[in-house]
């Protein structure tokens, strides 16, 4: 009888050491997945967070070419009341001020779906959370230059929102033209800039509401 308890308390002692060493492994699992879970938490917060982000609180750069000033003076108007960075696209080969032979190189780069080539370069395009782009219209849509602009750079999970100047010409179509140059962006909606009252209230629309005094 006595040898028969022993191996009994020997197997019981062996079941147990089992089971400890099993609950052992299970408690280090769950905290590993716990603290997973956690850190996938948190990460999606911190995303949700971003993407909830008040316009007003993002990195701001407006860009835009401009030949006449007229596309310039629509942009420093939006950088007055966005804040941010205001950068000017410089075209290497400058556009003619001319009228008739501005057109003309225009039309012959739509027809080759030219890449006419920029001067200069945004510094590091990837700390801007929204990007304004402003051009004039040319033949119903912007210079081929600033699909060249948009090239150059990801604007992946960014938002870009286009606005223009034109004698009459709308920015749907221009808008449109640009799409594929810009893969990955959220596109907002764009304006083609006539008055500063519209201005001002297509600002407020997207959410960068005019500071109080």
């Amino acid at each position: 009888m006595n040898g028969m308890a022993n191996e009994v308390v020997v197997v019981l002692k062996r079941v147990l050491l089992v089971f400890s060493v099993v609950g052992v492994m299970l408690l280090m699992i769950g905290c590993g997945g716990g603290q997973g879970a956690k850190v996938e938490e948190g990460m999606k917060a911190h995303a949700a967070a971003q993407d909830g982000a008040p316009m007003t609180e993002r990195k701001v750069l407006v860009a835009y070419y401009s030949l006449t000033k007229t596309t310039q003076r629509a942009a420093e108007k939006i950088h007055a009341r966005t804040g941010g960075d205001l950068f000017e696209i410089l075209a290497s080969d400058p556009y003619p001020v001319e009228h008739d032979p501005c057109l003309e190189r225009d039309m012959r780069e739509i027809e080759a779906n030219a890449r006419p080539s920029v001067v200069n370069t945004v510094a590091d395009m990837g700390q801007y959370d929204v990007i304004f782009i402003g051009y004039p219209i040319w033949y119903y849509q912007a210079p081929m230059l600033i699909n060249t602009f948009l090239e150059s750079y990801s604007f992946q999970g960014k938002t870009v929102i286009p606005f223009c100047t034109s004698g009459g010409y709308p920015i749907d179509n221009s808008i449109d033209r640009l799409r594929d140059s810009m893969p990955g962006a959220t596109i907002a909606e764009g304006l083609r800039v006539e008055d500063d009252d519209e201005l001002a209230a297509w600002l407020d629309k997207l959410g960068f509401a005019a500071k109080a005094n």
